[in-house]
């Protein structure tokens, strides 16, 4: 009898024990899930961040120029400046694809990504030359993130 009372305490121990490690286990993926949304989110706003230092660097001026003017007059760009602007907009919008695809599988708060997606979408009514770059490139970006961009099109207009 009391050998039995002995094992059922153990197994009412070791079974404590599991829960305890269980909840341990959900703690640390809570911390893991937050510590990769937020390398995720510094990551989007390195890039950002590179886009604009070269815009407002006085090293890049032409490029500056390249893209200001892209913006607004697409067709009052030679053929190797349009290339210069169509490249530095995918790489701009690269960006928001990666955005969209980390919050489509969860990666990313849904507040954060309204906040990105926001000034993404309100950067396409900046002019023609977005419209011109998303003709030319459109093939090369993820389906569901090139409806997301269709929608934001349709919305601008």
């Amino acid at each position: 009898m009391k050998s039995e009372r002995i094992s059922l305490w153990l197994s009412l121990l070791a079974n404590f024990g599991v829960l305890i490690g269980l909840a341990l286990l959900v703690i640390e993926l809570r911390h893991n899930t937050l510590a990769t949304q937020a390398a995720l989110y510094q990551e989007s706003m390195s890039f950002a961040r590179d886009h604009v230092e070269l815009l407002i660097g006085d090293e890049n001026r032409e490029l500056a120029a390249i893209v200001f003017r892209g913006e607004t007059d697409p067709d009052s760009l030679s053929p190797n400046e349009l290339e210069k602007f169509l490249l530095f907009t995918a790489w701009r919008m690269n960006t928001w694809e990666t955005t969209f695809l980390n919050y489509d599988q969860g990666l990313i708060e849904e507040r954060v990504w309204k906040s990105i997606d926001a000034w993404y979408s309100a950067l396409l009514q900046r002019g023609p030359g977005y419209q011109k770059w998303w003709e030319t490139s459109r093939h090369g970006y993820d389906p569901p993130f090139q409806s997301h961009v269709d929608r934001a099109f349709e919305q601008s207009q």
